[in-house]
Order: C-alpha cells, then structure tokens, then sequence
C-alpha cells in the first residue's frame, strides 16, 4: 500500500509540474496521499460520468481539453495515465482535473503506447467518436519525439500543428 501511495503521489506530481490539469499534490504518509479538494464545500466535484455528455455546457472544449492534457501527459510528464476514462476526470467550474495516477506508466513502459491507445479509445466513446484510439496514440507519441514550442492555451505545437489539427 505505501508503494502504491508513493507511485501515485510521484506521477500526480509530475503531472501537475508538467502543467497537466490535476489536483495539487500536497504530501504522502505511509498509504494516506493529500491532494488539493477539487468541489464545492464538502462536495468532490461531480466525475465526467456523473455528469454526463447531456450535462456538459460544451462538449467539444471538454474534449479537447482532455486530449490537450493526455498529450501533456505523455510529451511532458512522460505519462500515461492507464486507466483514464469519464470516471478519472472530474469537472469543477466547468473546467476538468484528470485524478487516479496510481496506475500511470513511464513513457518508456513496454505497454506504454497500449494504455494511450486505450486511454484515447475510452474518451472517444464517452464523446461518441469514431476515432482511433491507436492512431491517436501513435500520433502522440511520434510528435513526442520531435521537438515542440508551447502556444498561449497550452497546446504543444509541433512542425506547426496542434494535435487537434491532426485528429
């Protein structure tokens, strides 16, 4: 357990320096990890699943935003998250926080490509895509390896394109 709460807490952290929208890490002690509260007085702030695809203001910012952020992850942070989908990401403010970093792999995990490619594939059915989420990952991943300038929303620009240029 105290393994665990420290993988978790290593890879919240590098997210969260990487610019990846999560909760501040704050400490660890043993298995007990502390992390900003993401909500609204003693309410945790409603999961992507909670709310619904019916329930978003705008479902296409909420996207993206979540893409961004993977992309953010795995080009900055060297992460992938590996278990991502509407029940990791809550939405507070109408803006999201990606939570649940204790099954995060290294960008170089032999399995690494396979998660993001998972990952990508559960987002795009909760949007209702018909995006590949293998494709995706590999554009991610290839445009990792190549340098990148960072435009003012956070993008990562690469050869000129933002990803969502390219999906």
């Amino acid at each position: 357990m105290e393994a665990w709460c420290r993988k978790e807490f290593g890879n919240l952290s590098a997210a969260y320096k990487a610019g990846v929208k999560a909760p501040r890490p704050i400490a660890f002690e043993k298995n007990i990890l502390v992390m900003e509260f993401v909500g609204e007085g003693r309410a945790p702030a409603p999961t992507l699943n909670d709310v619904g695809l019916e329930g978003l203001e705008d479902p296409d910012e909420v996207f993206w935003e979540i893409i961004r952020n993977v992309e953010r992850a795995y080009a900055l942070a060297g992460l992938v998250h590996a278990d991502l989908s509407e029940f990791n990401i809550l939405l507070h403010s109408g803006d999201i926080r990606i939570i649940d970093w204790g099954s995060a792999v290294r960008r170089g995990h032999p399995k690494a490509e396979e998660f993001l490619a998972r990952d990508l594939s559960n987002i795009f059915r909760f949007f209702g895509l018909g995006l590949d989420g293998a494709e995706a990952a590999g554009l991610i991943a290839e445009r990792a390896r190549r340098p990148y300038e960072e435009d003012e929303e956070g993008w990562l620009v690469v050869d000129g394109k933002r990803l969502y240029e390219l999906l």
